[in-house]
């Protein structure tokens, strides 16, 4: 099994959205892509809940059968549409991919 996580640390205000907005569409739009893209075992993603300093606001935890759909999901149109949206918004990310 392989994890691919990612956090976002999005914008104040990005596309004319506050970051709150961003962060709810952000999940709204992920939930759709989930339904699209077979290779994925398993997806949540989530907002945080606690507002500090050098945290991040969104965190995705991705799970495929192995590494070869998580280069099918990643190299997925839809998946790189998505991703294009979120740099939009976002002004940090941070990413990890793991075998377990």
């Amino acid at each position: 099994m392989i994890k691919h996580i990612v956090m976002w640390k999005l914008k104040d205000f990005a596309d004319g959205r506050t970051k709150e907005e961003n962060i709810d569409l952000l999940i709204e739009k992920y939930e759709e892509l989930k339904k699209e893209i077979p290779q994925i075992a398993d997806a949540k993603i989530m907002k945080n809940i606690t507002d500090k300093e050098g945290m991040f606001d969104t965190v995705l935890f991705t799970s495929f059968d192995n590494k070869e759909q998580m280069e099918e999901y990643l190299n997925h149109p839809s998946h790189k549409e998505y991703a294009k949206f979120c740099k939009e918004l976002r002004e940090d990310r941070a990413s990890v991919d793991f075998e377990v």
